[in-house]
């Protein structure tokens, strides 16, 4: 048993917290309860002080919450620092959620990233313009 495991020990979605010395899967278990009796599509944000945990237990939880919680709503981990160098982290965000979308709302899903797409081709041509003081090619 490693003290402190690593993330890259951890493989989204299908890694629990069978190896958590801390004992955090009550509060996994908590929040596997909340999430699955809101009925509208949410999106939570976890928020503590540097070095208390939130990756460990997130990149967690997306996986206990349907493997060891029996947990019914779709999770979808996103790491925005991961995304940090793009001008629209809309298109990152889409992306993610298409690999864990079900195949029952794929339909769903293409009106999402059409929509998407229409609103970071104008973003990032004003991003663009931005960044290059307007001395973009005229498209």
């Amino acid at each position: 048993m490693k003290l402190f495991p690593q993330d890259s020990d951890v493989v989204l979605y299908e890694t629990g917290f069978d190896d958590d010395i801390l004992e955090r899967n009550l509060i996994s278990k908590q929040l596997s309860d909340l999430v699955d009796s809101i009925e509208n599509p949410i999106v939570l944000a976890l928020d503590d002080r540097w070095g208390s945990g939130k990756t460990y237990f997130i990149k967690r939880w997306v996986a206990a919450h349907k493997n060891e919680n029996g947990g019914s709503a779709v999770t979808v981990y996103f790491d925005a620092f991961e995304s940090d160098y793009l001008s629209d982290p809309l298109v990152s965000i889409i992306a993610a959620i298409s690999e864990r979308i079900p195949k029952k709302q794929q339909t769903t899903l293409k009106k999402w990233k059409t929509v998407a797409t229409k609103l970071a081709k104008p973003t990032f041509g004003i991003a663009l313009s931005v960044a290059t003081f307007g001395a973009k090619a005229a498209s």
